[in-house]
């Protein structure tokens, strides 16, 4: 875990869907990551080869949103169907071209699969908000009041994330760079259950 947190970092990442499950899913502002991570495999084989840089950006957007869809296909039974219905939605408004912010980078599939794996992982019970880094990083938000985690979803299985809450009254933040299977573990004394499980809003 990062001691050198930094609070307004989380209150960059306006974080428009929130965590209440039904909700709107947008593009986030923050760019959290300065990293460069490499191409990761597994689900980011099935996904299609991306098209041409000098294709028009509707093209690749296009191109782009069927290729995550097809990466939700192989871990579909994971995912309650209503839930899987409302990500496949939420991936069309955050790949809209008359929505698109010209400055961001194309989502990578890497992130995506890494995602999707993050999800299997949890088994969350409450329905994240998703975003977007202007880096092409999938990010996913869950709440509870003011208390907030943001993770971006990097290559490899490898999660930057942002955590912020109030104690008796202070404002306290804490962040992190690690792979998924040791996400709990660092976030357990945060209670990491108020933020991952709701019983009445079940995905997995």
């Amino acid at each position: 875990m990062n001691a050198l947190a930094q609070p307004n970092l989380l209150e960059a990442a306006i974080v428009l869907a929130g965590s209440s499950g039904g909700g709107k899913y947008e593009k986030l502002i923050a760019d959290l990551i300065k990293d460069r991570p490499g191409i990761s495999g597994g689900l980011v084989a099935k996904a299609a080869p991306p098209s041409s840089t000098k294709a028009p950006l509707h093209e690749r957007l296009s191109d782009r949103l069927m290729s995550f869809k097809k990466m939700i296909s192989p871990v579909s039974r994971y995912l309650e169907p209503t839930w899987r219905a409302e990500l496949l939605q939420a991936l069309d408004r955050l790949f809209d071209f008359e929505d698109w912010d010209a400055e961001f980078t194309l989502p990578e599939s890497y992130s995506f699969a890494t995602f999707l794996r993050l999800v299997i992982h949890l088994h969350p019970t409450k329905r994240p908000g998703l975003g977007m880094s202007a880096r092409g990083h999938i990010l996913a938000s869950w709440s509870r009041g003011r208390d907030r985690i943001v993770i971006e979803s990097l290559a490899n299985d490898e999660l930057r994330w942002v955590l912020s809450q109030s104690i008796d009254g202070c404002r306290e933040s804490a962040a992190g760079k690690n792979r998924i299977q040791r996400l709990v573990d660092l976030i357990e004394g945060y209670e990491p259950d108020r933020f991952f499980k709701d019983g009445h809003k079940i995905i997995a």
